[in-house]
């Protein structure tokens, strides 16, 4: 006799159950081709050349942010907040689908082309997803993304996108899994039974509990953690760096009418051509590695010198690395450098970089009016429901005003290993 449920093991977050007719909708969601494609596009991109166990998919990631909205709602649903089965379903969707637009090597490729995730996955909601599940219109789900939703219904905006959202929630723990550092990790289940819906101005939204207080603090500082440790892990960002100097240069010889032998599926892409959705879908991280592959026997030297650089994990030295406004004479840094290049005849433009990563770990509460993305606040449970109760995370909490509204900026400097040296030298920096 089948069974009516649907099982997945997942590392992280262990067997994920569903029932297979309340939810077939889903299934077939997972079992489409766009859907299962995301099993080729990396979750962390080119990161695994410096943690060799992140080879983990979008595919997982999406499946476990599913998991985790479901639970959630759930628990709402037992603490006495009601909701509709066709809003069960519809916020299970989103929740699935909200990466399924990610290029190649996810946030690299927005770099480098003109295709944003989010603006894909709206496209293929608009395009592709009533072929698939028929039953919901483009329109209900793409207003879930908007947050165009009811005043009582306005948590499950935050949940699917907020400072404390299931998809950072999911790719923190499984990042830190796969990367095998303990920067991400964070007490889940504190969080979880910490987080509630409460009325801030007229809306339900989500709210902290106070008794959560500690767990909160580790989520934020683990979320902080991620980013300069892993995510923004300066060889990491060299390989990136590589893969954009690989794209600029085959772009710019094919506008120069030169021969490129590159995957069919990205021609239309390096000469500006905008790309159909069906088109899009057959981009995947192994159309990437195979033109590099055949970028490796280019006659260009140029061309062939990075791509052989890139399969062979032959990266560029990061040569100088500081606080942005700890950077002074930043031009007569850049003219020192030129000149150094020009006199060795090699090309400033594709063999050197720099890199300025930037992330703010909290952002603004929601009870300023300002324009911009919404912090959370927090509601002592033994007042719980009380409007007046509501005040701000970062009153509570020194660790967490101590990262509140502060963009941490560095800058790098990225060269060949053969030129590191003396470049130190007239920098300054040997």
């Amino acid at each position: 006799m089948p069974s009516n449920k649907f099982r997945i093991r997942d590392p992280v977050h262990g067997y994920i159950i569903f029932d297979a007719k309340r939810f077939e909708f889903l299934l077939n969601v997972i079992d489409s081709f766009e859907f299962q494609r995301l099993r080729r596009i990396k979750q962390l991109g080119t990161t695994y050349f410096v943690y060799p166990g992140a080879e983990h998919s979008r595919f997982g990631h999406s499946i476990g942010a599913m998991w985790l909205i479901f639970q959630l709602a759930n628990e709402f649903k037992n603490n006495g907040v009601e909701m509709e089965e066709d809003l069960m379903s519809k916020m299970l969707l989103a929740a699935l689908i909200h990466d399924v637009g990610h290029g190649p090597f996810s946030h690299v490729f927005e770099k480098i082309t003109m295709y944003d995730h989010k603006e894909m996955t709206l496209l293929y909601i608009r395009e592709k997803l009533s072929e698939t599940v028929p039953t919901f219109s483009g329109d209900e789900i793409e207003k879930l993304f908007h947050k165009e939703l009811s005043p009582e219904n306005a948590w499950i905006g935050d949940l699917l996108d907020s400072q404390i959202d299931v998809d950072r929630m999911d790719f923190l723990l499984r990042d830190s899994l796969y990367t095998g550092v303990d920067y991400g990790r964070f007490d889940m289940q504190r969080v979880f039974h910490s987080l509630a819906v409460g009325e801030v101005d007229g809306e339900n939204h989500l709210v902290m509990l106070l008794k959560g207080l500690h767990a909160f603090e580790g989520f934020f500082i683990a979320y902080h953690h991620m980013y300069w440790q892993v995510y923004f892990h300066k060889t990491t960002r060299a390989c990136e760096i590589l893969l954009e100097k690989i794209f600029q240069r085959i772009k710019e010889l094919l506008g120069e009418g030169l021969d490129v032998d590159i995957q069919s599926e990205l021609e239309g892409l390096f000469v500006g051509k905008p790309l159909e959705l069906e088109e899009f879908f057959l981009l995947d991280d192994c159309t990437i590695l195979e033109t590099i592959k055949k970028c490796r026997l280019s006659r260009d030297k140029i061309l062939s010198d990075l791509s052989s650089k890139f399969l062979n994990r032959k990266f560029f030295k990061c040569i100088k690395k500081e606080k942005i406004g700890n950077i002074k004479n930043i031009l007569e840094m850049h003219e020192k450098i030129q000149k150094f290049y020009e006199k060795r005849g090699i090309s400033h433009e594709y063999y050197f970089a720099t890199d300025e990563p930037q992330n703010i770990s909290v952002k603004r509460p929601f009870l300023e009016e300002e324009k911009g993305e919404k912090g959370l606040l927090m509601v002592d449970i033994n007042k719980f429901g009380k409007k007046s109760d509501l005040f701000d995370f970062i009153d509570r909490s020194d660790i967490i005003r101590s990262l509140y509204n502060v963009r941490h900026t560095a800058f790098r400097m990225y060269c060949p290993d053969g030129l590191r040296n003396e470049l130190r030298e007239i920098l300054g920096e040997g």
